[in-house]
């Protein structure tokens, strides 16, 4: 099934510009990688998912070490589940 954003997004001039999609949530479903996989994206771009829990460690840590305005997302933006791990491999 194509998701919906995905899809609107795709008929649009900004298509070139769409370098992925993330969503963020408390938590996800133990199926939650079969859920990704079964998004038909007419884009070829990353699908991704993050629980919040591992945004406010990296959000304290940028902040705190990094002195810039904006964090490069496409460094970590995959298929898949995005952890903590990941923010902290891409500030490395």
């Amino acid at each position: 099934m194509p998701e919906p954003h995905i899809e609107k997004i795709s008929k649009t001039k900004d298509k070139e510009n769409f370098k992925g999609y993330i969503t963020i949530s408390h938590s996800f479903s133990d199926n939650i990688m079969n859920k990704i996989e079964a998004i038909n994206s007419p884009l070829d771009a990353p699908i991704c998912v993050i629980e919040a829990k591992d945004l406010a460690p990296f959000a304290n840590k940028w902040e705190t070490n990094f002195h810039t305005d904006t964090f490069p997302i496409k460094q970590i933006v995959k298929n898949g589940i995005v952890t903590l791990k990941d923010f902290d491999q891409a500030l490395h």
